[in-house]
């Protein structure tokens, strides 16, 4: 059985009035209807603009440490390492013998 829950006493005590929850209802239909949909996923599209994507170009940042040196000499290491029992179960072996020719 799913448990009922009680409302927290902030939220319990706050009265919405009717023309404010039609517009809040209206304000979401409008928002859902003019937003953008990504046409192979149909996930939503933001509608803010991206900041700019995170670079590791920049020797001596912990971005560029990371991607320079850290993936492969510790992550991809302790991931395996971590890992090693699924790794090399049957369901996974032609998928890593693949990968070790990459």
């Amino acid at each position: 059985s799913i448990a009922a829950f009680a409302p927290h006493p902030t939220f319990a005590s706050r009265k919405v009035s009717s023309s404010t929850a039609a517009t809040m209802a209206s304000s979401s239909d409008s928002a859902t209807a003019s937003s953008k949909t990504c046409p192979k996923t149909g996930n939503p599209l933001p509608n803010l603009p991206l900041p700019d994507p995170l670079l590791s170009l920049t020797p001596g940042t912990w971005a560029y440490d990371t991607m320079s040196r850290r993936v492969n000499e510790e992550i991809f290491q302790r991931t395996y390492e971590e890992n090693e029992e699924t790794f090399n179960s049957p369901p996974f072996a032609e998928a890593f013998e693949r990968l070790k020719d990459l």
